[in-house]
């Protein structure tokens, strides 16, 4: 019901032509198209319902081809959404686009900027530590083993796919399970290194000091001690 009102036909999900795909063209042109939610894409479908030439495989492929430069840039930008430590694409900065949806619904409203910002701050200070220590995980655990390689390689793979096309912090929903399994590995080794350095300042303390002073003439200090002497 959603898609036939929006794109004005039955359709069972949301086709992707070209145009919900990057415009590599003009990476600023692609960035106001992000901040207006993609209404290209939804008139493009309404006047094209069957697609065209353009939303074919080799033309899409072929327009990241053309430009290898930008589409990294492009890339290492969408990473920075993908794997940001709050949502934030979950607002626009768009006034035009903000307006043109609440003249559809009335229902939409924006929340205040103290309690969006409350928001943001509880998600970078749970997210933060997961993330340090997912890093510490990963390293101290030798990921290229086979088991955990393919762990790795879900990781990267979901990440690197959705930022060669748009990315937004809720697309990791499905690797999050891995991200916290690695986290975990984390807080393991970061435990263990708390508790050995610990148990060693402990046996500094505790280990008796002999004084030069109150050693025997006869005792030389390069020498271990007889079994029957023993000193306070």
């Amino acid at each position: 019901v959603r898609n036939y009102h929006k794109y004005e036909r039955f359709t069972l999900v949301r086709p992707v032509p070209h145009t919900a795909f990057p415009e590599l063209d003009d990476l600023e042109a692609q960035k106001k198209r992000i901040e207006s939610g993609f209404e290209d894409t939804t008139e493009y479908l309404r006047k094209n319902p069957k697609g065209t030439d353009k939303d074919k495989m080799g033309a899409i492929v072929g327009n990241y081809l053309k430009h290898p430069g930008r589409s990294l840039q492009y890339m290492i930008s969408e990473l920075g959404h993908f794997w940001a430590l709050y949502p934030d694409r979950l607002d626009t900065k768009s006034e035009e686009y903000l307006q043109s949806i609440r003249q559809k619904d009335r229902r939409i409203v924006s929340l205040k900027s103290t309690l969006w910002k409350m928001a943001l701050m509880m998600s970078v200070l749970v997210m933060l530590p997961v993330f340090i220590f997912a890093v510490i995980g990963l390293i101290a655990s030798h990921p290229l083993e086979r088991r955990k390689l393919l762990l790795l390689l879900t990781i990267a793979a979901l990440s690197l796919g959705y930022s060669l096309i748009y990315a937004e912090v809720r697309y990791r929903i499905p690797i999050e399970p891995y991200v916290l399994m690695f986290m975990a590995m984390g807080l393991i080794k970061f435990y263990k290194l708390y508790y050995a350095l610990g148990a060693k300042m402990n046996d500094e303390q505790d280990e008796p000091r002999i004084e030069p002073s109150t050693l025997p003439a006869s005792v030389s200090y390069r020498q271990p001690l007889a079994s029957t002497e023993r000193f306070e």
